[in-house]
C-alpha cells in the first residue's frame, strides 16, 4: 500500500509517521480527539495538585501550580484537537489509498520494463511499468468483460483520472475499435482462428504421436504370420 506521507510535509509526517505509526493508531487519534472536543474536560477548573480537594485556595503557592497544571491540560488539549484535524484531513486526501508521494515512489523506484503488485483498495492490482515512466495497471474489472481489447488503465494520479489501452499499449477508443479492422469482432475471430488452429496442431501432434507409438509397437512385438503358426 502506497499511503504515504512526504516527508517534507512536516506536521502530517509527525501525526501520521512519527506519533500515530498505523491506520488503526490514526483512527483512535480522530475518535479521541472528537471525543475530547465535543466533550471538553469539566474538571479543569477544579484540579488539585495537592489532592486538598480545594477549589478556591488561599495559597498562592497552590493556585500557582493548579494554573499551570490547567495551562498544560489546556495545551494539550489544543494539540490533540490540532492532531485530530491534520489526521482527519490526510485520510480525507488519501481516501483512494494512494498519496502523490506513494505514486512518485513507485515511478522513480519501479524499474521499466517491469511488473509489481500493489495492494489498494483491499486487493491486489498487478502493475506495469512503460519506458517513459508511466505506470499502468491491469484492468480485471467485471464491468469490461464484454470490452475484449481493453487491457490496461493508466495510473497517471490519486483521484482516478486515467485512460485505458490494449495489449499493445495503443490508447482505447471504443469508436476507433470498431471502425478499425472491423473492431472487436475481427479480434474475436483473430482469437477463434488462434485457438482452433492451436487445436489442430495439437490434433496433429496426438496422431503423429500415436502413428510413432503403433509404429514402435509392431517392430517390437511383429505379427505372426500363418507359416509361423504351422511350424509351431
Amino acid at each position: 500500500m502506497m499511503r504515504c506521507v512526504d516527508p517534507q510535509d512536516e506536521e502530517t509526517f509527525r501525526v501520521v509517521a512519527r506519533n500515530a505509526k498505523s491506520y488503526d493508531k490514526l483512527t483512535d487519534l480522530i475518535v479521541q480527539g472528537e471525543k475530547n472536543i465535543f466533550e471538553p474536560d469539566q474538571s479543569l477548573g477544579t484540579i488539585d495538585i495537592k489532592g486538598k480537594g480545594k477549589e478556591n485556595s488561599s495559597d498562592s503557592v497552590y493556585q500557582d501550580q493548579t494554573n499551570n497544571s490547567q495551562k498544560k491540560i489546556q495545551n494539550s488539549n489544543q494539540i490533540l484537537q490540532t492532531d485530530t484535524l491534520i489526521a482527519k484531513n490526510f485520510l480525507e486526501q488519501s481516501s483512494t489509498q494512494l498519496t502523490y508521494f506513494g505514486l512518485t515512489s513507485l515511478m522513480e523506484n519501479l524499474q521499466p520494463n517491469s511488473i509489481s503488485i500493489l495492494f489498494r483498495n483491499n486487493h491486489f492490482q498487478t502493475l506495469f511499468k512503460l519506458e517513459n515512466r508511466e505506470l499502468l495497471q491491469l484492468v480485471t474489472d467485471l464491468g469490461f468483460l464484454e470490452e475484449p481489447t481493453v487491457c490496461w488503465e493508466s495510473l497517471l494520479n490519486v483521484e482516478g483520472d486515467s485512460y485505458f489501452l490494449d495489449s499493445d499499449f495503443r490508447e482505447y477508443n471504443k469508436q476507433n475499435f470498431n471502425n478499425s479492422n472491423g473492431g472487436s469482432n475481427n479480434l474475436m475471430n483473430s482469437s477463434n482462428f488462434g485457438i482452433n488452429e492451436q487445436l489442430n496442431n495439437l490434433n496433429l501432434n496426438g496422431n503423429l504421436i500415436q502413428s510413432n507409438n503403433d509404429f514402435n509397437f509392431q517392430n517390437q512385438y511383429p505379427p505372426t504370420t500363418t507359416a509361423q503358426s504351422d511350424q509351431e
